[in-house]
């Protein structure tokens, strides 16, 4: 969801074989196809590793409280 910097990074430049003006051209191109929603992939993926750090605090919270520990 962000838009990539205007000037290539210096990875990107030293890819393209450390000609910054060939890399500039390249890299506005890269950032023109970086913004088109048609270029990406949209994917979904169920997660339930939020339940188990929730039962854990839950838990870390019972054995506070029955123990007598704040």
């Amino acid at each position: 969801g962000e838009l990539l910097p205007t000037k290539p990074p210096k990875d990107f430049t030293t890819a393209m074989g450390g000609d910054y003006i060939t890399s500039s051209i390249y890299w506005q191109k890269v950032r023109s196809s970086w913004n088109q929603p048609e270029n990406w992939v949209q994917s979904y993926r169920f997660d339930t590793e939020w339940i188990f750090g929730a039962m854990d605090s839950a838990c870390k919270l019972a054995e506070s409280y029955f123990s007598g520990q704040p």
